[in-house]
Formats: C-alpha cells, structure tokens, sequence
C-alpha cells in the first residue's frame, strides 16, 4: 500500500507555505490549503489568531501544529477521496492524491478511470468501469483485472501513470484556455508534474 506520509511531503513542497495573491483563483492559502476551498478548516483560526504576530506569514509556516491539522485534512478531503490506502503503487498514489488537491478528487479518479478504459481494448479485457470520479468497487476491479492481466506490471503501471499524469497536463491547458491570466501560474503547475512523467 501507498504510504501517505511520502505522498503527503510531496504535496506540501509543491503547494509551499502561505499564499494570498489577489489573481490566484483559490485566494488565502496555506500549505495548499485554499481558505476559498476549504473555509471551516480549524486553521484558519489559528492563522486569524496569528495574523498581527510580526513574524507573520512565517510564523503560520513554520507551526508544527499548523502542519498536523493540514496533514488531518489533507489525509481525510484528499487522500482518502482518491483510495490512497488502496492503491498499491506509490507513485500512481501520489500522482492521484496531487490531482486531487490541485484538482479535486473527482477530478483525478476519473483521470484513472478514463485511463482504466483506455487501455481495456474497448472492454475487450474487462469490463469498462464508469467514469464518475467515484472509487468503488467496478473501478478497483477495473484496476485488479488491468494488472492481473499484465505481463510486465511495472510497465502497465507506468503507462496508466503517464496516462492519467497526461490528462492532468492537459487540464491546466484547459484552465488557462478559459481563464487566460492563469498563465502566470502555468510554470508551478507543470513543475508539479515533472517528477511524476520518469
């Protein structure tokens, strides 16, 4: 099973520490936590309560109980929303728990989904499972018979993984095709990726 911890540090040096950019669509944002997204976090309280400390914004940064209520939200809007317990592969794991925070979890389980019945040979090796953006039980079988079909795992893994890391890419082309000034934020949101296509 994937491990959340690894996964979880991933994102948080991706996403960074406190963020308020008037042009960033998901506004007040820490550790990737977007207050816009996610407006009853209890760490928004903290940061109000912290706001007139001088140290401010690093003091919200480098607070490790700050860090311990993202890595709760985190475990339980994200990673559990995309089955990270349940995929097997670390890095397939990572990849859908990004999208889902980047995204939104639907967003990255029918990424897989959509991959899932790509390479099915158009339901000829299984059955195709629905694209909802919902993991349960056709897409976990839908995974299962894909690999249990495969000679070489490791490379079916790796084709379902740039698959799926593909679709993501070509998402932030759609985001900035309709919301041109995001392209400032085209750099940051492909370096995400980058580490995922090896």
């Amino acid at each position: 099973m994937a491990d959340f911890e690894l996964a979880l540090q991933k994102v948080l040096d991706d996403e960074g520490g406190y963020s308020n950019q008037a042009s960033d669509l998901g506004g007040e944002t820490l550790f990737g936590i977007s207050r816009k997204a996610n407006p009853d976090w209890a760490g928004w309280r903290t940061v109000d309560y912290m706001r007139n400390d001088p140290m401010f914004p690093g003091v919200v940064q480098n607070d490790p109980r700050l860090r311990n209520m993202a890595a709760d939200l985190y475990r339980k809007q994200y990673w559990s929303k995309v089955d990270g317990d349940w995929v097997s592969d670390q890095r397939l794991a990572e990849i859908l728990f990004s999208i889902g925070v980047n995204m939104s979890p639907k967003v990255a389980i029918r990424f897989l989904q959509d991959g899932l019945n790509f390479f099915s040979h158009g339901g000829m090796s299984y059955v195709l499972t629905v694209v909802d953006g919902l993991c349960g039980p056709l897409t976990r079988q839908a995974s299962n018979n894909y690999l249990g079909d495969a000679v070489n795992k490791q490379d079916a893994l790796d084709r379902l993984a740039w698959y799926v890391t593909g679709r993501w890419v070509s998402r932030y082309g759609e985001i900035v095709r309709i919301h041109p000034g995001q392209s400032k934020n085209a750099k940051g949101w492909l370096d995400r990726t980058r580490c995922f296509w090896t």
